[in-house]
């Protein structure tokens, strides 16, 4: 009886990790802006949320969770009001995770030295990346 619990908790578990790994990954557009006026020389990066949100999020560095919280885009000002700043001091860890939990899903999103800002925005399956060093605009 007990090498059956222990084998049903060990299938449960190996289904668990399973089914984390096994998230579909969503296609991302990247795209580079110019403009230089925050100081591109920090090891600090800052997620801007901005069109085609409706989701739960869990947002990932370095394996280990920064956030979980609903993102839903206002659409009067193209932003959802929530942005996460993320430092990174690790070389070896060079993207931001970000799982939809919604509908089992994820995105691996690139940090590029140089660039304090990326605007993210989506639409059903795509996504987009706007690297830049200005904080953006919403009115």
């Amino acid at each position: 009886m007990k090498w059956l619990m222990s084998s049903l908790l060990m299938f449960l578990l190996y289904s668990c990790v399973a089914q984390k790994n096994n998230l579909e990954k969503i296609n991302v557009s990247y795209f580079y802006s110019n403009q230089t006026k925050l100081d591109s020389l920090k090891n600090e990066v800052t997620l801007y949320f901005e069109t085609g949100f409706k989701d739960s999020l869990q947002i990932y560095y370095c394996d280990e969770t920064i956030l979980v919280d609903l993102f839903e885009t206002d659409f009067s000002t193209s932003y959802t009001g929530k942005s996460v700043t993320i430092s990174f001091q690790e070389p070896e860890c060079r993207h931001i995770t970000i799982e939809l939990l919604n509908n089992s899903s994820k995105v691996n999103i690139e940090i590029k030295r140089g660039y304090r800002v990326i605007e993210l925005s989506k639409s059903s399956s795509n996504w987009g990346a706007v690297y830049s060093n200005h904080s953006p605009v919403f009115e």
